[in-house]
C-alpha cells in the first residue's frame, strides 16, 4: 500500500510568515546572514596515504561540537575540510534535529567530512551565535522538515537553508542573546576547568589513572 509523507498534507513552507509580518517583525533570508564557505585548495585534505592527524569535527543534536582524532588515511572518505574558528557546521542530515554548531577557536583547522556538513561563515556585523540559536529554533527546523522532499528525508542543503525566512530579532535584543551566551561559554570553560582540576586532585591521592590500569581498558576498547 503507498504511503503519504505527513508533512506534505498538513503544512505548507513559509506557513508561520503571515504571522510574523502581523506582529511587525522584520523577516529575512538566511542568505542575508549567512555565506556557504567554499574551499580553497589549502582547506582540502586528500586522505588517501596521507598519515597526519587531525581533529574530526561531528555536532550533537544538541548544537555542541565534538571532536575525534583520526589518522587521515583511515577515514572512509577521500577528502575532508578544514574549518576554522568562528565558522558555523550544519549537519547536512541531522540539523533538523539540531546538529548545528561553531566552532570554537581551540579547533581551528579541524576537518568535517563534506558529504555530511555544510559550512557556512556569519557576514560581516551579523552575530554568528544569534543566528545559530535561530537556526535550532523549532520553527527554523520544522522549516527544513517541510521543504525537503521524500518520505522520511530530512536533507538540508544551501539551497533550502538560503531561502529560510525567518523574524530578525531587534539589535537590543540580539545583543542581550549574544552577551547571555557569551557568559555562557565562559562559565562551560570555568566548569570544565574544575572538573579537570577535581580529577587531578583526586588522582594525587588515590592514583587511580595510572599507566597500568590505562592499557587494560585501551586492550578492551572497541575499535572506532
Amino acid at each position: 500500500r503507498d504511503r503519504l509523507d505527513v508533512k506534505s498534507c498538513m503544512f505548507n513552507p513559509g506557513r508561520a510568515v503571515d504571522k510574523w509580518e502581523e506582529r511587525k517583525f522584520e523577516i529575512v533570508s538566511i542568505a542575508r546572514w549567512l555565506s556557504p564557505v567554499e574551499q580553497e585548495d589549502d582547506d582540502i585534505v586528500a586522505t588517501a596515504d596521507s598519515s597526519d592527524r587531525y581533529n574530526l569535527i561531528s555536532v550533537s543534536y544538541s548544537g555542541q561540537i565534538r571532536t575525534k582524532e583520526i589518522v587521515a588515511s583511515d577515514s572512509k572518505y577521500d577528502r575532508l575540510y578544514r574549518v576554522a574558528a568562528g565558522d558555523l557546521v550544519v549537519s547536512k542530515i541531522n540539523a533538523v534535529h539540531g546538529a548545528i554548531g561553531i566552532v570554537p577557536d581551540d579547533l581551528e583547522n579541524a576537518v568535517v567530512t563534506p558529504s555530511e556538513y555544510r559550512v557556512m561563515k556569519a557576514k560581516p556585523d551579523v552575530d554568528v551565535r544569534v543566528v545559530w540559536m535561530l537556526l535550532r529554533s523549532y520553527e527554523a527546523r520544522a522549516e527544513f522538515l517541510l521543504r525537503a522532499t521524500g518520505l522520511g528525508r530530512t536533507r538540508v542543503d544551501w539551497s533550502s537553508l538560503a531561502s529560510l525566512r525567518l523574524p530578525s530579532p531587534p539589535p537590543a535584543s540580539a545583543q542581550q542573546v549574544a552577551d547571555l551566551l557569551g557568559r555562557a561559554e565562559a562559565l562551560e570553560q570555568e566548569a570544565a576547568r574544575l572538573r579537570t582540576h577535581a580529577a587531578q586532585r583526586l588522582d594525587e591521592v588515590l592514583e587511580l589513572n595510572n599507566d597500568e590500569a590505562l592499557a587494560i581498558v585501551q586492550a578492551f576498547k572497541p575499535p572506532d
